[in-house]
């Protein structure tokens, strides 16, 4: 308990515990693996005959599952690194708040950073460039899209009150007032690689030199 004790903010304890879990139950299946994966190689080569080509939305079914999460309760409803929301207009938004300011909006004055994204329309290029752009595959209306997202990141202003996905959250984006409801949840790595180079993207710095050409 003296860890306890001695972190200032409680929530970021209980992550580290959860983080300490996780890697506890990771550590087991690494011991277990030597096991379990040459059993799947015998099972794909015993049913090497039965193989099929899978649809397109079965191979972004599958992405969507290994990118997103759809957490139905949450202990904590307060927006969170990785949330992603739809507005009253279908325009998308991802929360790349880091973690440590969503547990603490007030340390942000309560100024999320978000970017945006649309659906890309054509779901065949994106299953097989997804590798190498930042999409997400989510469920919307009953079926998975792909969502593209820009590499802009912006700020809104949530009020506390408001701060809660499991309720219409009202925001204002410039001279726009939209209304945000909460869909699903990226994982952390995907949504980490879309934040770092949405950030990298805002980082950059233009220079000017004299550039000679035909120089003799």
């Amino acid at each position: 308990m003296y860890h306890f004790d001695k972190s200032e903010y409680k929530e970021n304890f209980y992550a580290f515990i959860k983080e300490l879990w996780k890697n506890t139950v990771f550590e087991g299946i690494d011991n277990v693996q030597q096991l379990t994966f040459p059993a799947l190689s015998s099972y794909k080569e015993s049913n090497e005959a039965k193989r099929i080509n899978p649809s397109l939305d079965s191979i972004a079914g599958l992405n969507q599952y290994y990118n997103c999460t759809y957490p139905k309760l949450r202990a904590n409803p307060k927006i969170k690194f990785g949330d992603i929301f739809v507005s009253e207009k279908e325009e998308f938004l991802l929360c790349v708040t880091p973690l440590c300011d969503c547990e603490h909006p007030e340390n942000i004055d309560n100024q999320f950073t978000f970017v945006k994204g649309d659906i890309y329309g054509n779901l065949k290029e994106a299953v097989t460039k997804s590798e190498s752009r930042f999409d997400s595959f989510v469920k919307f209306k009953n079926k998975v899209i792909c969502i593209k997202w820009l590499k802009k990141p912006f700020t809104v202003h949530i009020e506390q009150s408001m701060n809660d996905i499991d309720k219409k959250i009202p925001v204002s984006t410039g001279k726009r007032k939209e209304t945000l409801h909460y869909l699903a949840s990226l994982k952390e790595n995907y949504c980490q690689r879309i934040a770092n180079e949405a950030f990298r993207d805002s980082s950059r710095v233009g220079i000017d030199f004299v550039v000679a050409k035909n120089l003799k």
